[in-house]
Order: structure tokens, then sequence, then C-alpha cells
């Protein structure tokens, strides 16, 4: 059973937001895309950064609870939510970072295309267009690899 000490010591451990059944944002956070499932996690931690989701991971196997990941919340089993464990929310990471110069690019694991700063879709562009020009859908891993070949320009 948590105890209240480990969780504020979990909290301050955080950058990102740490969410209870007691909390009024609660019933909004635990929901997921598939209204079939209506589970209650004990708690869940929207991550802010890499930190954060180190810091939930080892906080759920030291209290032994049950953990599941949220990327976007449209896991058709209902695996990114469960019932009296701890979710690990990565909603609120969607940052691109570019460097130009080492013609590099990381991505936030809850990328959605929107969030492209105009660097990196350029970067993306090119890498999506096939020989003959014509446009394709490309993949997460593609769109890193063409952020490292191609060069970036505003």
């Amino acid at each position: 059973m948590l105890n209240d000490t480990s969780i504020e010591k979990f909290r301050a451990s955080l950058r990102g937001e740490l969410i209870q059944p007691s909390d009024e944002r609660y019933n909004e956070a635990r929901k997921v895309w598939n209204g079939m499932f209506d589970r209650r996690p004990t708690l869940i931690v929207r991550c802010a950064g890499t930190a954060d989701v180190m810091s939930a991971v080892n906080f759920g196997r030291n209290e032994s609870l049950q953990v599941a990941v949220r990327g976007g919340g449209h896991n058709y089993a209902g695996l990114s939510v469960c019932d009296g464990g701890l979710v690990i929310d990565l909603s609120a990471m969607r940052g691109v970072e570019v460097d130009p110069v080492a013609r590099t690019a990381h991505f936030g694991s809850h990328i959605l295309r929107p969030d492209f700063g105009p660097f990196a879709r350029s970067c993306i562009t090119r890498a999506a267009l096939d020989g003959d020009g014509k446009a394709r859908r490309i993949s997460k891993q593609r769109m890193l690899r063409a952020a490292q070949r191609f060069p970036i320009s505003a």
C-alpha cells in the first residue's frame, strides 16, 4: 500500500504533474480513446521529460505497482491505463529539437504532426519526397533518419 510520504517524495522528484484520484482533473486524465475501458489508476504522472519517465518507472517498480504507459491513449485493448496502478502519461513530451549544425533532430515521444517546427518540416519534407518528387507517408524513424541526412534551412 502506498503511503503519503512516498507519494510526496515521488511528486518532488518530478518536473511534470502527478495526478491522484482526489484531484479535480483526475477523471479527464484517466480517460482513453476507447470508451469501453473505464479504469482507475492510483496515480497518473504526466512526464515532462526523460528524467520523469525514469523516476516513474523506478517508483512503480519500488512500490510494486502495475504500470501502464500512455503514448496517445489509442490502444484498442486499453493497455494505456490500468486499475490501481501507475499510468505514465507521455502526452506532454511533444518537443522537437533540431540542430542544423550537427544535422540532428530529437523528437519527443508524443510528437504530433503539427508540433514540427519550420526547420524539422523542411528536413522531413525533403526526406518524404521520392526521386520523382511525389510525396509519401513516412514514419517517426524515417523522420529521425531524414533529420540526420539532409541539411536544414529556414
